[in-house]
């Protein structure tokens, strides 16, 4: 839908599109590849946690690093240089690092 969409915009311009379908999945692929490991993130604290390696008071005290680590994952995932797409990536990464301090926290290991 959306490449159809970009198709009609740069036609109302008068521009012929050279779109090489190499670029396209790249494009497409990099994306599905950062979202999908960002998901992924509150399951893969919880094997953490469940194995000893992480609890959730080391990821407190990491979460200033925490946030300039993701914003510089953010940066090298998104296709464009603004800070727009970069910011679009990074608040999903951030509530789901948080997300996973809840998950350490409520599945840490009973001392």
């Amino acid at each position: 839908m959306a490449f159809k969409y970009f198709i009609e915009q740069y036609e109302t311009m008068g521009v012929n599109p050279a779109i090489r379908i190499g670029d396209y999945f790249t494009f497409f692929f990099r994306m599905v590849l950062a979202f999908g490991v960002t998901f992924e993130l509150p399951v893969f604290t919880f094997f953490l946690v469940r194995i000893g390696l992480w609890d959730y008071r080391f990821m407190l005290r990491s979460f200033r690093y925490a946030i300039v680590g993701i914003f510089i994952i953010a940066a090298i995932l998104t296709p464009t240089p603004d800070v727009i797409n970069q910011t679009l990536l990074a608040g999903p990464m951030l509530l789901l690092y948080i997300l996973s301090i809840g998950v350490a926290y409520v599945w840490r290991k009973k001392e």
